[in-house]
């Protein structure tokens, strides 16, 4: 399979190359930006808009998958189960700036395999690339955490368990309203599809970017084998009002 590795520059195209998002409800939610099944994708193609950005990708494998999905048929699947690659690395996708309320992303993700041993990084950064975050989480050893830009303050979101859908909603700061707090929120799929809120809303501090937003990354960290993850249902909203 030919898994196509993009530059920088190819990146600053794709906040136009967005799909409609239908509201979840949310009296909030007044500008949808992105959603992402991956229904309409090929299994074995590599995810439309997502790119490698850093380190070393080596045999791990990033693709549309029909194994498992939150919703309709497909999701994006990282393998880092089947081959031999202990390095770290970085893959993501762009999103059109947020420059007032709240910059919302959402996602599904679920853990295959040893889920103790998986360790993935969550960040939210702005346009252009700088090495700057507004905002962190993690998932691994059976955790989901938040931290905040510095890594000074770190919240335990909640726990997840191997083969459940799970999704994790990150509400972050923008330049124009200048908050200082960014919150997340963990929800469990039940049997009927369902989506029930796991706990209360965790929250550190953070800061806005002084310049546009950006982009969703997803880390791997190094010297960590044995899981597959599986992302879907990716959405990205501005919204106004409370946080959770």
């Amino acid at each position: 399979m030919n898994v196509r590795i993009f530059g920088w520059i190819a990146l600053l195209s794709l906040a136009c190359n967005v799909a409609p998002l239908v509201a979840r409800g949310d009296a909030g939610a007044v500008k949808p930006l992105v959603s992402q099944s991956f229904d309409g994708q090929i299994p074995g193609d590599f995810p439309d808009g997502w790119h490698k950005f850093w380190g070393d990708q080596g045999d791990d494998l990033v693709a549309v998958s029909n194994i498992h999905s939150a919703s309709g048929k497909n999701s994006l699947m990282l393998d880092r189960e089947t081959g031999a690659n202990m390095a770290q690395w970085g893959f993501g996708r762009a999103f059109p700036d947020i420059k007032s309320g709240w910059c919302v992303i959402s996602f599904a993700f679920l853990v295959d395999g040893a889920g103790s041993n998986t360790a993935i990084g969550i960040e939210i950064r702005p346009a252009g690339g700088p090495f700057e975050r507004c905002l962190s989480a993690g998932i691994g050893r059976l955790k989901v955490d938040i931290n905040s830009p510095d890594w000074s303050h770190k919240t335990e979101v909640g726990s997840y368990e191997p083969g459940k859908w799970q999704r994790l909603t990150l509400w972050t700061p923008t330049r124009e309203d200048k908050q200082t707090a960014a919150y997340a929120v963990l929800e469990t799929q039940d049997r009927s599809g369902e989506w029930k809120i796991s706990g209360p809303a965790a929250t550190v501090p953070a800061r806005p970017f002084d310049k546009e937003y950006g982009y969703l990354l997803v880390n791997v960290a190094p010297n960590t084998r044995g899981f597959k993850l599986y992302i879907d249902d990716v959405t990205v909203e501005q919204r106004f009002g409370q946080h959770p």
